[in-house]
């Protein structure tokens, strides 16, 4: 009989599956579109002082997942704008 760890050699875990999905691709199209929904939202107002409301982000998402046919999560686009953020302070922002 194989014992547990025979059993799940070879086999990604639930974690390791959904660890792909983590890492969005930021080409110059996807940042652009990614940009210009971020804008839009800001100029709705759905913001609690610096940062989105829920309904913002919700927005966000929804709209950059329709714009570019992706399927990126919050988180995603969270870690786009903290990215971008940093960039910004260190003086790299080229664009």
């Amino acid at each position: 009989m194989a014992s547990e760890a025979e059993k799940g050699r070879g086999k990604a875990s639930e974690a390791e599956k959904g660890k792909d999905k983590d890492k969005a691709n930021w080409d110059p199209k996807a940042h652009e579109i990614w940009v210009n929904v971020f804008v839009a939202e800001v100029r709705a107002g759905d913001r609690i002082g610096t940062i989105f409301s829920k309904k913002g982000w919700k927005n966000v998402v929804a709209n950059f997942n329709a714009a570019t046919g992706r399927d990126y999560n919050i988180k995603q686009l969270k870690n786009r704008l903290d990215n971008l953020r940093k960039e910004c302070a260190m003086g790299i922002f080229m664009g």
